[in-house]
């Protein structure tokens, strides 16, 4: 519905905003959820914009390689599971992995 797009556009905003209060906030586990990486949360959430997830990658990108510690799947699975986009997640992955 178009009220729920716009709640999610909202709180995608608000989570862009905070990055860029606060980029390292991207590395924090949150000990609330199972000491999870910013990454992890993000690729769960279907209303989170691709230019948000893409400040998460820029300042942690070593949490592609990282499990989820409540889940213990990597990020790209996660988002498989949720159904959320992944081929944010996965292209940085496949650039990171041809390094």
């Amino acid at each position: 519905s178009r009220r729920s797009y716009s709640n999610s556009k909202t709180r995608s905003a608000v989570a862009e905003m905070l990055l860029d209060f606060h980029p390292k906030a991207a590395t924090v586990p949150n000990p609330a959820e199972g000491n999870r990486l910013p990454l992890h949360s993000a690729a769960k959430c279907i209303w989170l914009e691709p230019q948000t997830l893409q400040k998460i990658l820029h300042e942690c990108p070593d949490a592609l390689e990282k499990l989820d510690p409540v889940t213990g799947l990597y990020p790209f699975q996660i988002a498989a599971i949720e159904h959320t986009s992944i081929d944010e997640i996965g292209s940085r992955k496949m650039k990171l992995s041809s390094k």
